[in-house]
C-alpha cells in the first residue's frame, strides 16, 4: 500500500482558500421546514384602524389598514385590498419585523390624479424609508417629501388622522398626530400637504391630534381637530379646536379626549358629535353633541368606551352609529355597535365577539347594491360567524370579507410530556393551523395538528395543567366566553374529550382577559392561580389575580394595581413562592415595580426602586445556582435591560439586554447543555439584531439563522423524535426556511464534525474541504450528516469565514 502524505490542516486550508469559490448553505438545516405549510393560516388577532375606498386603475376597492400580517390567508402587512371577492397585498406594506402600524387612510387628488395616503407609526413602507406617512399610486409606495416627525432623527412621530379640506386656498390633505416638523419645516402636530409642498397650519396645535372633520357651525365650513391641546393664553388643556383658514380657535366645554368626530343631522339641524370619555355635570358620558353653541348628551349613556362614529342611512333613515367596546347603551344590551336615531339607542343585531378594544373605525362606502357600513377593529366574530376584525352591515344583515384580516401568532405553548394529554399545545389569536380548523387552541402530536373539540370563541393567552381532584386537566385562559359550545367566561377546562366551565366563573368587564395561569401550593394544598387584566371572578373583586381551590374563587391578598402578564413558582431558598410579573406599580399595597412574590399569605416586593414592565418568567441555572429570570423591559438602580436575574438575594440586569423588549423565555438543551432562550419583540442591541437569542450564563448569541420577525412564544418539547425548541411569533421564515408563524429548532450542529463520527478532529479536514468545494458531492458521500456542521462560526452558512475558526477548533478547542 503506497504511503499517503496528509498536509497539516493549516496548509491544506490555505490551499483551499486560493482555489475554491465561496459556498453558502441554502437555509439553516437545523430549523425544521414542517411548519412552512403546516403553520398558521389565518384567524383573529388582527386590528383594523382605518378603512377607505380607492381606485388604483383596476376599479374601486376597499383598503383596510392597521396592525395585522395576513388578509384572507394572504400575507399583507399592515394594509390590504379587498375587491369584493378576494384579498391582496398592497405592495410590500409595512416592515414585518417592526411593530409599526397604520392608523389613518385617505384619498387625495392634488390635480394629477387621486392617490392613497396612509399614516401611522411607520419607518418603512413597501421597502422604502418613510416617516409616519406614505403615498400609494397604485404601483408603488413612496415617501411624502420627508413625511412628518421630529427634528431628532430617532424620534419618529405619529400620524393619527387624515382629512381633505379646502380652507379657501384650494383642496389639501391635512395631517394630524404627534410631530414637530413636516418635510424640513416646523409644524406643530398638524400640517398641510398640497401634493407638492408641506406647510404649517397657522401656529399649529400644542398637543396630540386624534381626529379631524369638516363642520359648518354657521360661519362656513371649517376644519375641526379633536385631541389634547394646551391653551397657552388660558393656561389650560382643551380638547377641540377649529381652523377657519386664518387662525385656530378653541371650542370650550368638552372635558375629555375625543377619539372621533362626525357631523350628523338628527332632524333638528346638523351638529358635531364627539366620541370619547367626557366628564359632564351628569357624570361620565361617551358621546356628546355640539350644536355650535352648547354640548348635550344623547339620552342615557353607553356603558363601555366608544371609539368611532359614522352616519349611515338604513331602513329607518339616517342614523348615528357608535362603535367601541360597548356593553350597553340606554340600558339596552349592545355588544360592540350601537345605533342612535335622534331619540334613543338601539342594538345593531348580531353580537360582535372576541372584543378587546372593540370597533375602532366605521366607514360608509359604496357597495354593488348601494352604501354599506364597514366596521373594523379588534374582534373575531360577528353574529356568531368568523369576521377577522372587519365586517359590513347593510341595514338588514352582516356580510363577511373572506376571513378578514389577521395577525396570527402563537402567544403560548404548553408541553405535556406524559399521560392522555401528552402533546404540544399552542394557543393564540388564530382559527386555523395547516388544514385544521382549530379556533384559538390546538394540539401537536408530532405529525399533525388537531383541534380541541370546537375550540373557543376568543383569544387564548394562557395554558397550564391542574388537578382539582378529578384528574389532571388542561386549563385555558383568555378573552373567550364559550369553550366547545359551553358558556365559559375567560377560563375553561379540557379533559381530553370535552370542555367545561369552572364553577363560579364570570368576569365583570368586557375587556377582561386572563393572561397567565399557574399552580401553586401556598400551604392549603395546590390551587390554580389566574391573573391578567381581570377585575372580578365569581362575584368576588380580585384586583388582577385570583386563586381557585377547585370549588371557589378568592382574592390573593389585596392583589396588584395593574395587569399581571406572567406567573412562576420559584424557591429562592426560603421556600417556594409564586412570583408575579406585569405592568403594576404595587402588589399587596407595597411598591413593586412590576415584580413581586406571594408566599401564600403575604405579598413581598422583590426589590425597592425597580420600575419595570415584565412579560415573562423562567427559572434557569446558569452554573451559579438556580435563579429566576424576568423578561420585559425595566430600570433598576443604575442599570436597565430587557432581562433581570433574581437569586433570592440580589436583583441584577443581565448584561447586554439593554434596548430589548422580551416577550418570552424558555430553558432548552440544544445539545450544548441547558441554556436560557429569549424571544424578542424589540431587538435593539441584540446579537445580529436577532429576535431569538440564547444565554449560556456568559454571553448571548443568535440562534441559527434567526427568524424574520418577532418571537412571542417558546417551549422545549419532545414529540418522540428528541427534544426541540418550538418557536412562535410573527414571522414567515426561520433560518431562511419557510415557517408559518411556528418553527422548530432541532438542536445545534456539532461544529467541525464533517464526517459525523461524533468528534471534530483531523479526520474532518478532507470532508470540510469537499463541503466548501462541492456541497452536492459532500452530501453524496455523507448522506446522513448535517452540512451545517461546517458552520463553525455560527453565521448560518458554510463558507470561507469558517476556515480560521475550524483551524482553531482543531488545534486549540
Amino acid at each position: 500500500m503506497p504511503n499517503r502524505m496528509r498536509l497539516p490542516a493549516g496548509m491544506l486550508l490555505v490551499f483551499a482558500v486560493a482555489s475554491i469559490a465561496r459556498v453558502t448553505v441554502g437555509g439553516d438545516l437545523w430549523w425544521d421546514e414542517r411548519f412552512g405549510m403546516n403553520g398558521l393560516r389565518g384567524g383573529g388577532g388582527g386590528m383594523v384602524a382605518a378603512i377607505t375606498q380607492f381606485d388604483d386603475g383596476r376599479g374601486p376597492a376597499v383598503y383596510v389598514g392597521g396592525s395585522f400580517h395576513q388578509a384572507g390567508g394572504v400575507d399583507a402587512v399592515g394594509i390590504a385590498r379587498w375587491d369584493g371577492v378576494t384579498w391582496s397585498a398592497v405592495g410590500e406594506g409595512l416592515d414585518p419585523r417592526s411593530f409599526d402600524r397604520l392608523a389613518a387612510l385617505a384619498v387625495f387628488d392634488d390635480g394629477r390624479g387621486p392617490k392613497l395616503y396612509a399614516g401611522g407609526h411607520m419607518r418603512r413602507m413597501g421597502g422604502e424609508p418613510v416617516s409616519a406617512i406614505a403615498c400609494w399610486d397604485g404601483v408603488r409606495w413612496t415617501s411624502v417629501a420627508g413625511g412628518v416627525g421630529s427634528f431628532e432623527p430617532e424620534d419618529l412621530g405619529y400620524v393619527a388622522a387624515l382629512a381633505v379640506h379646502d380652507d379657501g386656498t384650494g383642496p389639501a390633505l391635512y395631517v394630524g398626530g404627534r410631530f414637530e416638523r413636516a418635510g424640513a419645516g416646523p409644524a406643530a402636530n398638524i400640517a398641510r400637504w398640497d401634493g407638492t409642498n408641506w406647510s404649517s397650519v397657522g401656529d399649529g396645535l400644542y398637543g396630540t391630534v386624534n381626529c379631524l372633520v369638516e363642520f359648518d357651525a354657521g360661519a362656513g365650513r371649517e376644519l375641526y381637530a379633536g385631541g389634547d391641546f394646551y391653551d397657552s393664553i388660558g393656561g389650560t388643556w382643551v380638547h377641540l379646536a377649529k381652523w377657519d383658514g386664518q387662525a385656530w380657535s378653541f371650542v370650550p366645554g368638552l372635558n375629555g379626549t375625543p377619539s372621533d368626530l362626525v357631523v350628523y343631522d338628527d332632524g333638528f339641524g346638523a351638529a358635531l358629535y364627539a366620541a370619547g370619555q367626557f366628564q359632564t355635570a351628569a357624570g361620565l358620558r361617551h358621546v356628546l353633541k355640539w350644536d355650535g353653541a352648547t354640548w348635550s348628551a344623547l339620552g342615557a349613556d353607553t356603558y363601555g368606551n366608544v371609539h368611532s362614529l359614522a352616519v349611515f342611512t338604513d331602513s329607518g333613515g339616517p342614523a348615528l352609529y357608535a362603535g367601541g367596546a360597548i356593553v350597553s347603551a340606554g340600558g339596552v344590551p349592545i355588544p360592540g355597535l350601537a345605533r342612535w336615531d335622534g331619540t334613543a339607542w338601539t342594538a345593531v343585531p348580531g353580537a360582535i365577539e372576541g372584543v378587546w378594544s372593540g370597533v375602532w373605525t366605521l366607514e360608509v362606502l359604496d357597495g354593488p347594491r348601494g352604501p354599506v357600513l364597514y366596521a373594523g377593529g379588534e374582534f373575531t366574530r360577528v353574529d356568531e360567524r368568523p369576521a377577522g376584525a372587519v365586517a359590513t352591515w347593510d341595514g338588514a344583515g352582516w356580510s363577511y370579507l373572506d376571513g378578514g384580516v389577521t395577525q396570527p401568532e402563537v402567544s403560548e405553548f404548553l408541553s405535556v410530556a406524559d399521560g392522555e394529554l401528552r402533546g404540544l399545545y399552542a394557543a393564540g389569536p388564530f382559527l386555523r393551523i395547516g388544514s385544521a380548523e382549530t379556533h384559538f387552541v390546538a394540539r401537536w402530536d408530532g405529525a399533525v395538528w388537531t383541534p380541541l373539540a370546537d375550540g373557543l370563541n376568543g383569544r387564548v393567552s394562557a395554558l397550564t395543567l391542574f388537578d382539582a381532584g378529578d384528574g389532571l386537566r388542561l386549563y385555558a385562559g383568555g378573552t373567550f366566553t364559550q369553550a366547545g359550545g359551553v358558556t365559559a367566561d375567560r377560563i375553561a377546562c379540557w379533559d381530553g374529550t370535552a370542555w367545561s366551565a369552572l364553577p363560579g366563573g364570570g368576569f365583570e368587564w368586557r375587556n377582561d382577559e386572563v393572561l397567565a395561569l399557574a399552580v401553586y401550593d401556598g400551604g392549603a394544598g395546590p390551587e390554580l392561580y389566574a391573573a391578567g387584566n381581570i377585575s372580578r371572578l365569581g362575584g368576588v373583586p380580585v384586583d388582577y389575580i385570583a386563586r381557585w381551590d377547585g370549588a371557589h374563587w378568592s382574592k390573593v391578598g389585596s392583589g396588584t394595581t395593574g395587569t399581571v402578564n406572567a406567573l412562576q413558582v420559584y424557591d429562592d431558598g426560603t421556600g417556594p413562592a409564586l412570583y408575579v410579573a406585569g405592568g403594576f406599580d404595587r402588589a399587596g399595597g407595597q411598591l413593586a415595580g412590576g415584580l413581586a412574590r406571594w408566599n401564600g399569605s403575604t405579598w413581598i416586593r422583590v426589590a425597592a426602586g425597580l420600575e419595570g414592565f415584565f412579560t415573562s418568567l423562567a427559572v434557569f441555572d446558569d452554573g451559579r445556582g438556580s435563579a429566576l429570570y424576568a423578561g420585559g423591559t425595566a430600570d433598576y438602580g443604575a442599570g436597565s435591560g430587557g432581562i433581570f436575574r433574581w437569586d433570592g438575594r440580589t436583583l441584577r440586569n443581565v448584561e447586554g439586554t439593554e434596548g430589548w423588549l422580551v416577550r418570552s423565555l424558555a430553558v432548552h438543551d440544544d445539545g450544548r447543555g441547558p441554556a436560557l432562550y429569549a424571544g424578542l419583540v424589540q431587538n435593539v442591541g441584540a446579537p445580529g439584531h436577532a429576535f431569538l437569542v440564547r444565554w449560556d450564563g456568559q454571553s448571548w448569541e443568535m440562534v441559527g439563522g434567526d427568524t424574520d420577525g418577532t418571537v412571542t412564544a417558546l417551549a422545549s418539547h419532545d414529540d418522540g423524535t428528541g427534544a426541540a425548541l418550538y418557536v412562535g411569533g410573527w414571522f414567515t421564515h426561520a433560518g431562511g426556511r419557510p415557517a408559518g408563524r411556528i418553527a422548530r429548532w432541532g438542536g445545534y450542529p456539532h461544529p467541525g464534525d464533517l464526517n459525523c463520527d461524533g468528534q471534530a478532529d483531523f479526520a474532518d479536514v478532507d470532508p470540510f474541504v469537499l463541503a466548501l468545494a462541492s456541497p452536492a458531492a459532500w452530501q453524496a458521500q455523507y448522506p446522513d450528516c448535517p452540512l451545517l456542521n461546517g458552520d463553525i462560526n455560527g453565521d448560518g452558512r458554510v463558507d470561507f469565514g469558517d476556515i480560521n475558526p475550524f483551524v482553531r477548533l482543531l488545534t486549540n478547542p
